[in-house]
């Protein structure tokens, strides 16, 4: 119930103009520099800018790795129900991309309406475990995956995916970006939770846990 206003405004905003595929996106900022320390891995909503705007986007990817002020180009798939494509993202294997991509819209809708940081870490662990089901999820983190997987079919949140896109680097090989999910059109509620911090941080957005160096990393 928490969530309906939040739609209701998504859905009120006039959809953004379609964003072109490939386009070159360049990765800003990592989650207010909000660490999970269980995995010693920065958690979202990140900032990825495009077409001249910056965006709160979610990383649904652990597996890769993204290094701050990265540019790259991407492939932008829209989650539009009617025309949804996926064979240009990291999950076109999966027996069902369109509900794996989808439930992710959900948690994005969840994590850039709080600024709770054991709620966002919790939020964050559910969207890599759907993406990589071999990430282990403890009951915080159960507890969000099970509110997007029962909600996710609203009517009133389903007409929003028309807003929202998978970001995919071109390249499908080893050395890959990270992939992301973005809301094209800005969302009142997600536009403080970045507004301290994060164009002063430096170093690297890593998947991987910290090196005995020191160096940052996130995914």
């Amino acid at each position: 119930m928490k969530f309906i206003l939040a739609f209701a405004l998504v859905g009120a905003v006039a959809l953004a103009e379609p964003i072109p595929s490939p386009t070159t996106v360049t990765l800003t900022g990592v989650g207010n520099a909000l660490v999970d320390n269980s995995t010693n891995a920065y958690v979202g909503p990140y900032t990825l800018k495009f077409n001249g705007q910056q965006y709160d986007v979610m990383c649904v990817d652990f597996n890769d790795e993204s290094h701050i002020n990265d540019s790259w180009m991407a492939n932008f798939t829209n989650l539009n129900p009617a025309t949804a494509s996926f064979a240009d993202t990291y999950q076109s294997g999966a027996s069902n991309p369109g509900k794996i991509y989808d439930e992710e819209a959900y948690l994005y809708n969840m994590l850039t309406h709080t600024t709770d940081a054991t709620t966002r870490i919790d939020i964050q662990h559910a969207a890599w475990y759907l993406t990589d089901n071999a990430f282990s999820l403890d009951s915080g983190a159960q507890a969000e995956l099970t509110i997007a997987q029962n909600n996710f079919l609203n009517p009133n949140f389903q007409a929003t995916l028309a807003n929202y896109y998978v970001i995919s680097d071109v390249n499908t090989g080893s050395g890959r970006e990270q992939e992301f999910l973005v809301s094209a059109t800005p969302e009142p509620g997600s536009l403080g939770i970045l507004a301290v911090g994060l164009l002063g941080l430096t170093g690297l957005v890593k998947r991987a846990r910290r090196r005995a160096t020191g160096e940052s990393q996130a995914t």
